[in-house]
């Protein structure tokens, strides 16, 4: 088998999941996962770099179309950068057999400068510009590209991802006109480098395919939860010939200890006679990875031997499953190679990033196995520690050499892979991927769209973290694990925001929290309302605040959580309690015992007025001022009290 097939086809594996394709199950009802969806545009400027002088040669990307922004700028040196030619400004190389075949820039700009070399090279100058939304996952996934219509973009490639996390798996991709992109005719069709897709992931070329309104259909349940850390292996391939007009099926042996992925299958002829290559596979899902065919013409020195007309075609698919159905239509048998892929979770989580140690043990039985890591949006992978302690931090994609064999390493922002065996030679010890991760951002407003100060976030998962909302109502969350957080918000002694965060987005969560403003007003008995009274509030959480009326006799509470409250209204001696339950901006009413608050008497409440019942109103009410004058001194003679009445009536 082709290595570089091989590495193609692994390299696309390894970002998959094992999964049967069934109906919608409900997942989660308190998480909400995401997608996200990039369109991505690319522009080829083809060049050659003259280093006939020393200078430092500053190369610079296209200009960004309207809402894209730069995701990466690349020169591709055709033939590999010459020796003699040092780059000078870059963040990321592509090597092969130490050969640096292109450099990579985020900022759009890349630098080289010549030593030695004096000459001209061929390159392609590669801008890389993108747009991404994030989207809620559910059965069917709205894509819509009708805007790109007429808009002039050529190289336009649409990407969707979800976390490995995240119980949902890719099922179809419905075109505008209806049709599964995923099915095998439209593979066969569009061409395979046209459409990429496993469980967790779909690209394809809209350029080639069309621009309008795309469904991406789903399935979900736990059984597609997947690691993002684990050892890819790649087990011995078997071979397997089909007759004409025959239907083999292969089962994949199951690997104890591991989860079984799929397989890669290659199918192959030559044949004398013209081109021909009816032959299909079937599986819980099927990409068509790679298809070449040719003909050629065999002949001798002279016409001894008439000149023989053959062909040849080799196709290479992608099988998720452990069954895998091969159909052959032609008139001959034609070969397979079928390659057995499983994998298996790998690696502790800890704030450098991951550790993950491999042994003898784990790759035993492995041809070739890699390390893969795969992360949210939120997590970007920023080098790995090799067990000898040497770094690899500025390469994209490079092929090195391992006692005799070509290893395979991968690094993007949020996934990366490294070769660990292959050719015989393996390389054991413990790995450390340095991970950087963007804080979880959450902010808090209430009801009415404030921010919510001084609460404190915690999110609880694979790792714990806290943090209190500032001034503008946001807390940062150091999280350094995928996987699913529960994320509770306290304030004023009650909790005001629960829920499930299914996915790490690299944008602000923000959250309406149950937090409400409470009005109270205290009224005498006879609706009047009384300023100056102390109004106290307290829940069951054991928060508590006071607040004095106004001339409204209102008192305003800001930024109450939800919850049952005891009130209480204080006024010169009268005290009144009420329940009050807060489910939105509510306004609670404090009737008091108070007829009246008379000047130079004070309130007097209806307990006093029902004491003396037998006076006049007027004679009730200097009673009450006169006994609220005299609290102090004790019982008073009846017949001199009643005479201080009448002179003061008088």
């Amino acid at each position: 088998m082709d290595g570089k097939i091989a590495v193609l086809a692994i390299a696309l594996l390894v970002i998959a999941a094992l999964a049967p394709i069934v109906a919608l199950a409900e997942p989660s009802k308190t998480a909400q996962y995401f997608g996200k969806v990039e369109i991505i545009v690319s522009t080829v400027q083809e060049t050659e770099i003259n280093f006939a002088s020393s200078d430092i040669i500053d190369l610079l990307s296209a200009a960004e179309p309207p809402g894209f922004h730069l995701k990466e700028f690349k020169v591709v040196f055709e033939d590999g950068m010459p020796q003699g030619v040092a780059p000078v400004l870059f963040d990321k190389k592509e090597v092969e057999n130490g050969v640096i075949k292109a450099l990579i820039s985020h900022s759009g700009e890349i630098k080289i400068a010549p030593s030695t070399f004096n000459g001209t090279v061929k390159a392609k100058l590669i801008s890389v510009f993108v747009k991404s939304k994030w989207v809620a996952l559910a059965e069917n996934v709205p894509i819509d590209l009708s805007s790109l219509s007429g808009s002039g973009l050529e190289n336009v490639t649409v990407k969707f991802s979800i976390d490995n996390y995240a119980p949902y798996a890719v099922k179809a991709l419905i075109t505008p006109d209806g049709k599964n992109l995923l099915s095998a005719e439209a593979q066969e069709e569009a061409g395979a480098e046209a459409i990429k897709f496993d469980p967790k992931h779909v690209e394809f070329d809209a350029s080639a395919i069309g621009f309008g309104k795309y469904t991406l259909q789903l399935s979900a349940g736990e059984e597609y939860v997947l690691p993002s850390a684990f050892i890819v292996s790649e087990d011995r391939f078997e071979n397997a010939t089909i007759p004409a007009g025959a239907t083999k099926t292969v089962f994949i042996k199951k690997k104890a200890g591991w989860k079984p992925l799929g397989a890669i299958v290659i199918l192959y002829s030559v044949n004398p006679g013209k081109l021909s290559a009816r032959v299909s596979v079937e599986g819980a899902m099927v990409d068509l990875a790679y298809w070449k065919g040719e003909e050629f013409e065999v002949g001798g020195a002279s016409l001894m031997i008439p000149p023989l007309g053959m062909s040849y075609w080799i196709k290479a698919y992608i099988v998720y499953g452990d069954t895998i159905k091969i159909r052959n239509a032609e008139p001959h048998e034609i070969h397979s190679i079928i390659v057995p892929v499983n994998i298996k979770e790998i690696g502790t989580w800890t704030s450098k990033g991951l550790m993950a140690k491999v042994d003898k043990k784990t790759l035993k039985d492995s041809v070739n196995a890699y390390i893969v890591v795969q992360l949210p949006q939120a997590a970007t992978i920023k080098s790995i520690v090799l067990p000898d302690g040497s770094t690899i931090s500025d390469v994209a994609d490079a092929e090195t050499n391992l006692m005799g064999f070509q290893r395979k390493i991968v690094m993007a922002a949020h996934e990366a892979l490294i070769q660990v065996k292959g050719g015989g030679a393996e390389a054991t010890g413990d790995y450390l991927f340095e991970i950087e991760w963007q804080p979880i951002t959450v902010k808090l407003t209430d009801a009415n769209g404030n921010p919510v100060v001084g609460a404190t976030v915690t999110a609880e998962g694979p790792v714990k973290a806290s943090a209190v909302t500032g001034a503008d109502g946001t807390a940062k969350l150091e999280v350094y694990a995928p996987g699913i957080y529960h994320v509770t918000a306290t304030f004023k002694s009650a909790t005001v925001a629960d829920f499930a965060l299914g996915t790490l987005r690299d944008e602000p969560i923000n959250i309406q929290c149950n937090v409400y403003d409470l009005t109270v007003t205290v009224t005498t008995k006879l609706g009047a309302p009384i300023e100056g009274a102390i109004v106290t509030i307290s829940n069951e959480g054991g928060f508590t605040a006071s607040a004095e009326t106004g001339a409204d006799g209102k008192a305003v509470f800001a930024q109450v959580p939800q919850g049952t409250y005891t009130v209480k209204a204080e006024y010169k001696g009268h005290k009144k309690t009420v329940k009050v339950e807060v489910n939105g901006n509510t306004n609670a009413n404090v009737e008091t015992d108070i007829i009246a608050d008379l000047p130079w008497i004070g309130p007097v409440g209806v307990v006093e007025l029902a004491a003396t019942a037998t006076a006049g109103v007027a004679t009730a009410l200097a009673v009450a001022g006169v006994k609220h004058g005299r609290k102090e001194k004790g019982e008073v003679d009846e017949k001199e009290l009643e005479k201080e009445i009448y002179e003061e009536d008088f």
